[in-house]
């Protein structure tokens, strides 16, 4: 999982306005069924003491979406907070794996 996620969003264009990585605007969702797959994972991530997508307040994910973006081509960023806060989170329970 360690760069796959960020080659393939370096592999996707930004010229493109409705594809994900191509979105130049504020986010400003209405709806959790409205919010790109694409984007769930690393929402979640940044909500790590949440259950379930839906628990989030939308408004939240608002700010953190408009917090984040950059334009067109952010999702290579976003991956990149995905992998490094993911592999905050799970290292220690890795360690502790080892131990035993």
């Amino acid at each position: 999982m360690t760069n796959t996620i960020v080659d393939y969003w370096e592999r996707q264009p930004t010229d493109v306005p409705y594809y994900l990585n191509g979105f130049n605007g504020t986010w400003n969702f209405t709806e959790h069924k409205k919010v790109p797959e694409g984007l769930r994972n690393f929402i979640l991530e940044m909500f790590p003491k949440a259950e379930k997508f839906k628990r989030i307040p939308i408004e939240d994910i608002n700010v953190l979406m408009n917090e984040v973006w950059e334009g067109p081509g952010s999702m290579v960023k976003l991956s990149k907070m995905y992998l490094e806060s993911y592999q905050a989170r799970t290292a220690p329970m890795i360690e502790d794996s080892k131990k035993k």
